[in-house]
This record gives structure tokens, C-alpha cells and sequence, in this order.
């Protein structure tokens, strides 16, 4: 009895160390990027970005940025946004053409549309930096994604203020901008 209870406890330790053993080598794979993931980061290294606290506006806007490393992977064949068609169209506006992207797959209808804003800290970005999460978006939930374009500061700041928020502080900076528009056509 004691020599099989023996047994048992070696049969438990060996299975542990096999067990610790695969963990270790399957953490040390999954620490190791893919092909593509490492030309990304290849790709992303190799602008060496500046901090956008020491460049001048335009200069910022033409630094390489995450969304080109990004768009390395994006564009792999095999990578179903490479699927997703586009087509750029200009709305006439008082100031101008207002530039949108519209993404969509070939599914069939019906479809959600989306309406996506970039990010970009309203300075630097535009709809040909953020392609890629309206891309992804449209791979999603059948859906057709409308990405617009707006107008950066400084360049177009008026009287240099600027609303933002987040969450329901967005849709407070939305209302209190209209607010805004309001007051100005009526004085």
C-alpha cells in the first residue's frame, strides 16, 4: 500500500513539472508576435517619433504615427478589413468640402450606419490616419460606416475655443455648441 500511495505522489509531481513545463514554453510562443505583428512594430519603430510638445503643428501632422504601423497588417490580403470597400466623397458645405469616407463590405442589407469622428486631439489626425477602426467597424454588426472629416485647429479654430467631452460630457459639448450656434445667428 505504502509503495502504490508512492507512486501516486510521483505520478503527481512528474505530471506538475510536465504541466509547468507547457505553460512555461506556451508563454514564451505566445510572447513571440507573428510575422505580421512584427513588421508592425517594426514599422512603428523605425520613424523614431517625436514628442508633438516639441514640433510645430504641420510637422506633427506628417509624423508617422501607430495607425501606419497599424496599416501594415490592415492591408495583408488575407486580413478580412483588406475586404471592406471604400469610396471618398466631398459634401459641399459654406466653408468648403467636407470630406467623408464610407466603408462597406459586400454583404447584403439591411444595413446600421455608423457615423465615425476621428480622434487626433483635434490638431493632428484626419480621416486618412483613423481608416482603421471605421474599417474594423464596418466588419462588425452589417453595417455601413460613414468616417468624417473636420476641420483642425488651430487652423480653423473659432475665436480659438474648442468643446469636448466624454460620454455623456460629448453630448454635452454637442448641445452646448449648437447653443453656441444658436446665439451667433440670432445676434
Amino acid at each position: 500500500m505504502n509503495l502504490l500511495h508512492g507512486r501516486h505522489r510521483l505520478a503527481s509531481i512528474a505530471l506538475i513539472v510536465a504541466s509547468t513545463t507547457a505553460t512555461q514554453v506556451f508563454a514564451q510562443e505566445m510572447a513571440k508576435p507573428t510575422l505580421e505583428m512584427q513588421a508592425a512594430l517594426d514599422k512603428l519603430r523605425a520613424p523614431k517619433a517625436k514628442p508633438f510638445s516639441t514640433l510645430t503643428v504641420p510637422k506633427a501632422r506628417t509624423q508617422a504615427s501607430p495607425a501606419d504601423a497599424a496599416k501594415v497588417l490592415q492591408w495583408n490580403s488575407s486580413n478580412p478589413q483588406a475586404q471592406v470597400n471604400t469610396k471618398d466623397v466631398t459634401i459641399p458645405s459654406l466653408a468648403g468640402g467636407l470630406a467623408v469616407r464610407v466603408f462597406i463590405t459586400g454583404r447584403s442589407g439591411p444595413f446600421t450606419v455608423v457615423v465615425y469622428y476621428h480622434g487626433g486631439g483635434w490638431v493632428v489626425a484626419n480621416i486618412n490616419v483613423y481608416d482603421g477602426a471605421p474599417r474594423t467597424l464596418a466588419m462588425g454588426p452589417n453595417a455601413i460606416v460613414v468616417s468624417v472629416e473636420y476641420r483642425n485647429a488651430p487652423d480653423h479654430g473659432a475665436k480659438r475655443i474648442a468643446l469636448a467631452g466624454e460620454s455623456a460630457g460629448g453630448n454635452v459639448a454637442v448641445i452646448a455648441k449648437e447653443q453656441e450656434m444658436k446665439l451667433l445667428a440670432v445676434d
